[in-house]
């Protein structure tokens, strides 16, 4: 009886000691630090899109089974994330994103989620302008190797493409 005993405290002991610890909840000064690395993933993705910099994107959004992306009529894993970037891209000849207000929650040590806003002027391959305006970004990010990485988005805009001014000459009447 004794030695079952002893059995049964030792695996105890081993079960509490494998099974997994809980977090201990963040500080202010470490949810700061996040937020200041997180807030740094969002400043790349603005330069890597009016740098229309394809490769660094990839960098930044997780490539992973479990990414999605939403837009206002699609949903894309990775890939067809990656490649309707490319295909927008593709007729953009220049590109200049400002950014709003940013909203950053960290929701654990490797897990935040921010919502910004903004608004781009751009040009087609075609010369005409653009703008995107009421740009809405909700991105769950997912530190991956130490990396944050967009896990999700849902991203939407009001695309809205410029008339071209009419000469003054041909609105005068004779």
């Amino acid at each position: 009886m004794k030695n079952l005993f002893y059995l049964f405290t030792l695996s105890m002991a081993f079960a509490v000691s494998c099974s997994p610890q809980e977090e201990k909840p963040l500080t202010d000064t470490e949810k700061e630090t996040l937020k200041g690395e997180v807030a740094a993933r969002i400043d790349e993705i603005v330069t890597a899109s009016n740098q229309m910099n394809l490769e660094a994107i990839k960098e930044i959004y997780w490539n992973d089974p479990a990414f999605i992306a939403v837009s206002l009529d699609q949903v894309f894993n990775y890939q067809g994330y990656i490649q309707d970037a490319e295909e927008v891209w593709s007729g953009i000849e220049s590109l200049n994103f400002q950014e709003g207000e940013v909203q950053i929650s960290i929701l654990d040590s490797e897990t935040a989620y921010a919502v910004f806003g903004g608004m781009a002027d751009a040009q087609t391959t075609e010369g005409q302008e653009m703008k995107i305006e009421d740009f809405f970004a909700s991105m769950l990010f997912r530190k991956v190797d130490g990396s944050w990485k967009v896990a999700g988005t849902h991203e939407s805009g009001t695309f809205v493409m410029m008339e071209e001014e009419m000469e003054a000459d041909s609105l005068m009447m004779e």
